[in-house]
């Protein structure tokens, strides 16, 4: 069975994603509810910005 987004021509919908960010190799992007925000991956840092 396939997944109700197959075939189509834009991203699949999600609830919550987490993308690298492109710009910045320590950060990861974290989109929900509208709203991204950039998580920082090391472990001595838990700043987060909002995009």
């Amino acid at each position: 069975m396939n997944a109700p987004s197959a075939g189509r021509n834009s991203p699949a919908p999600y609830l919550v994603r987490v993308t690298p960010d492109g710009n910045a190799p320590d950060l990861l992007e974290l989109s929900f509810d509208g709203e991204t925000h950039r998580l920082a991956t090391s472990s001595n840092s838990w700043r987060t910005t909002r995009r």
